[in-house]
Formats: structure tokens, C-alpha cells, sequence
């Protein structure tokens, strides 16, 4: 698609900006009507030509340059008087053209959006193709360099210290079903929950859509082995064995709407991962200790067993007056027998062994939800953008890893109440202070300086395909080309009438 020039850059020769970078990025903007800019600039220029001997009366238009306003004067005799622009501009392209389209991916946002805001708003705005154009030729190199760095850091760090990495392996796919085109498959940290590599395949590099996970895992552990010393790997399970691994789901579907076993769903959740960490590896004293919680939930918490050591529960005396909030169970009721089939499933027990060493990928389905902010399922993109976004969400994540607690003048921590419609609770959340999203000046200043250090050509210049674009597969994900666009008029069949 061409690129309106008369959008984007001036064709008259300029005067480019000489600001420092940092500056340029930083420095604070408005939006301004156009009627208080003209009365200003009509001041300033006065009302007749200054050339010598001529007093004819200016006249004075207006052209929009995407988000640019640019002024010109000139006298009924045809002199030339002055010109004003609302932006600087580096190599003949407005400043503010280049940060919004820049700022547009940077935050996660989408042009279709961005361009109805400035739309409502009558508000000037790039064009949809030079967006793109900017994304692919500035944008998108700049988070890819920011991205390397901050992952050569970690990995470095790593080999510095000469530390075994126990990673955690989680995949994504960009849409729901069977019939996605990317997978992002995300490695992190499990001791700092960092997210050390993302691995992004598209699926013209695999046989099929189900098929990308396991590529983008083989592809991405290959780059951390060659990196760092692996020593252990924790991915997630098949979705079948998913869903036997987690009681509390199961639970919640055995219960009715208004049954109190509902109410021991939150504590029966933390007892298995706590089954997990309390084992100290071994599996049968896992069960073990996860076949109490039959006991607990009752109110007995001592027993003897005939022919096994006598039992009890690990937690401390629960006083007659406490109140957990929670009705004990009776043994014969309906409820336990729920309870009973799920906590002694043998297949559910059979899966034990995988975590007896407390190992889970629950930071990388976090992270894999915040992915969303920056790519979400209802969007399509294009493999640059799409990897592009995914690294901005890594980015995001590490460098706000462990923000601290907000906390009120007297140093108390604040809490805020979150409902849940699932387990139709409340429980306490901690409140962490704001993000600060500093490191935005200096993606900025990498695509600015992308921008301000090539030679020639501009937006509409091409630039090769990288050696891992799907499209040196094929153009597109179709499995055959598509016919002429009047063969599939004619064979197109509607229900209604035209």
C-alpha cells in the first residue's frame, strides 16, 4: 500500500532538529485548537509582506502533516514570508508522527483504536500504512535491541556467578481452538520468576497449529542449553491432566451453588501445595499428608490407624472458640463422599510424583494473562508485530519484578478486597505501588536514533526479510493461493438477498 507522503514528510527542504534525543522523547505535549494557533501566529507575522517595498496584504493557510500543524504566510504578490510548524523533524519526518506510531506498540495499543480516538476527537493523526511502516523500520528493531539486552544481562549474570538455572516453561497461543497462527512459548527463572527467553513460532515453521508448542519448547531450551547451565526444567501438563491436577476446579464443579463444602475450596487448594512443599520430595509422604485433609475438614485432627503409627495434623491446637468461618463436615454426609472421590482419586494420586519437588508454572500463567495487555486474542497481527508485543510484555514484567507494597504514612501495608465469582469469596490483596514504566525514554531514543542514522529512503524504502520470517515459508498461512477475486464472487452462495 503507498504511503501518503504528504502525510508523513514535508518535500520542501527544513531545518532539522539539533535537540538531544532525550529531550526530544521527554519534552511534554498538548493538544491545541487550530483557531488560538492561527490568531497567535496572524500576530507575530503581521498583516502586510515585509519584503523591501512591498506592503501587500498575507495570506495565510493551513496543512495538517499527520499529527503536525504547519503554517505558511505568504503576500498577494507571491512572496514567500514565513512558515511555522508545530514539530520538530528529523530527517524530513515530523517528530510526533514518529512517537506516536513508536508509542502506539510500546503501550500495547492498537492503530484501529488510536485512529477512532483521533477520529471522535477530529484530532490529526498518521495514516494506518505508516504506522506500520514505522513499526516495521524503527518500532519493532528497537524493542528487539532493548529486549536482547536485557536478556544477555540476566543470562550473563548467570554464567558470572556460575549458577545451576531451574527454569519453568509455559506455552501461549495467539487465539483460541486449533486453528492459531503463533505460539509464544515463555521460559523463567524459577528462583527470581524473570522471564529469560520467549520463543515465537508461526505456524508455517511447524505441521499444524497443535504442533507449534512443542517446536517453540524444543527451539527455546536449545538457546538456554547453548546460554547457561540447565539443570531443571518445569513445564505444565497436557490440558486432560491439568484439569485432574487441580482439585479445587474439581471441586467446584461436584458442588452445588450452595453447599459449604464450597467453602473449604480455598484451604483444600493451599493444603495440596503445601502436601507439596512440606514432602521434601518424596511422593508417598506427599499423599500422606494430603490424605489428612479427610481427617481436618471433620474436626479430627489426631487419629490412629490399626496397624500404622498414631497421626495428626501439623498445624498447632485450634481452640474450641476459634472461628475459622467454615462449618466442620460431618463424616457421613453427602458432602464428604464428594470430597472422599476427589481427594483419593487414584489417577489424581498416580500424578503425584510430578510435584513433590513444590515445583508449578503458576508465574508463567500469570505472565502468559498479562501477555494479553499487549496482544490480545481479539487482534490479529503480523509475525514483527506480533513478537514484538510479546517481548514488550516481557520487558514490562521484569523490570517491574518484586515492586514493593504500598504503604500508608504510618508504614502500614494496604490491602484492598477482591471478589471472586468463582469460589463467590472476598480475600485480601496487597496493593503494590504504581508502575513507573521508565525504560519507555530509552525505547524511544533506540527508535529515534534508528530513524535519525539511516541513509536514504525513508519510510517507503524496503529493507530483507530476517533469516526466521515465515514468510520465506510462504506469504501467507493458506494452504493453497487464492483464486481470482471475480471466481469467488460468482461462486459465492448467500441465504440473503442482495
Amino acid at each position: 500500500m503507498p504511503l501518503p507522503e504528504e502525510e508523513e514528510e514535508e518535500e520542501e527542504e527544513e531545518e532539522e532538529t539539533s535537540e538531544p534525543l532525550l529531550h526530544l522523547v521527554s519534552s511534554r505535549k498538548f493538544i491545541c485548537y487550530l483557531d488560538p494557533v492561527m490568531d497567535l501566529v496572524k500576530e507575530k507575522a503581521g498583516d502586510t509582506c515585509t519584503r523591501p517595498h512591498c506592503d501587500s496584504p498575507l495570506t495565510f493557510t493551513d496543512k495538517t502533516h499527520g499529527t503536525a500543524l504547519v503554517i505558511r504566510w505568504k503576500c498577494t504578490s507571491g512572496h514567500s514570508c514565513g512558515s511555522w510548524a508545530s514539530q520538530p523533524r528529523m530527517k524530513r519526518m515530523f517528530c510526533g508522527n514518529l512517537q506516536l506510531a513508536t508509542s502506539i506498540l510500546f503501550s500495547g495499543n492498537s492503530y484501529k483504536k488510536i485512529g477512532l480516538l483521533t477520529k471522535f476527537l477530529n484530532l490529526g493523526c498518521i495514516s494506518e500504512p505508516a504506522f506500520y511502516q514505522v513499526q516495521r523500520l524503527y518500532a519493532a528493531p528497537a524493542v528487539d535491541m532493548f529486549w536482547n539486552a536485557m536478556q544477555t544481562q540476566l543470562l550473563s549474570e548467570k554464567v558470572r556467578q556460575q549458577l545451576d538455572v531451574r527454569v519453568a516453561g509455559d506455552g501461549r497461543n495467539d487465539s483460541p481452538g486449533h486453528s492459531a497462527q503463533f505460539c509464544t512459548y515463555s521460559f523463567s527463572d524459577m528462583d527470581t520468576d524473570a522471564i529469560l527467553h520467549l520463543e515465537v513460532v508461526d505456524v508455517r515453521q511447524s505441521t499444524s497449529s497443535v504442533a507449534m508448542e512443542k517446536v517453540a519448547f524444543r527451539h527455546g531450551l536449545d538457546f538456554l542449553i547453548s546460554k547457561v547451565k540447565v539443570t531443571e526444567v518445569v513445564t505444565d501438563q497436557s490440558s486432560m491432566i491439568t484439569k485432574l491436577m487441580k482439585p479445587g476446579k474439581r471441586l467446584i464443579a461436584c458442588c452445588k451453588p450452595n453447599s459449604v463444602l464450597r467453602q473449604w475450596i480455598a484451604p483444600i487448594k493451599n493444603h495440596f501445595w503445601w502436601s507439596a512443599q512440606a514432602c521434601e520430595g518424596h511422593t508417598i509422604k506427599m499423599k500422606e499428608i494430603w490424605i489428612r485433609v479427610l481427617s481436618h475438614v471433620c474436626n479430627i485432627h489426631e487419629w490412629h490407624i490399626a496397624g500404622h503409627t498414631e497421626g495428626k495434623c501439623m498445624h498447632g491446637p485450634i481452640e474450641q472458640t476459634e472461628d475459622t468461618g467454615r462449618p466442620w463436615l460431618d463424616k457421613k454426609s453427602p458432602e464428604m463422599d464428594t470430597l472422599r472421590q476427589v481427594v483419593a482419586d487414584p489417577k489424581f494420586l498416580g500424578k503425584f510424583h510430578y510435584f513433590r519437588k513444590f515445583r508449578h508454572t503458576g508465574a508463567l500463567e500469570s505472565f502468559n494473562s498479562h501477555i494479553l495487555m499487549y496482544s490480545p486474542k481479539r487482534h490479529s497481527y503480523q509475525f514483527t508485530g506480533y513478537r514484538a508485543r510479546n517481548q514488550l510484555a516481557a520487558i514490562d514484567h521484569n523490570h517491574h519484578l518484586h515492586r514493593p507494597d504500598q504503604r500508608t504514612s504510618d508504614g502500614e501495608t494496604i490491602y484492598t478486597g477482591v471478589y471472586s465469582k468463582r469460589t463467590q469469596r472476598w480475600r485480601p490483596k496487597t496493593a503494590k505501588v504504581e508502575k513507573n514504566y521508565s525504560y519507555r525514554w530509552d525505547l524511544q531514543m533506540l527508535a529515534f536514533q534508528k530513524r535519525q542514522n539511516e541513509e536514504t529512503g525513508g519510510l517507503k524504502r524496503k529493507t530483507p526479510m530476517t533469516d526466521d520470517d515465515p514468510r520465506r515459508i510462504s506469504s501467507t498461512i493458506a494452504k493453497r493461493p487464492c483464486p481470482p477475486i471475480a471466481e469467488l464472487v460468482s461462486q459465492c452462495v448467500t441465504r440473503f438477498k442482495k
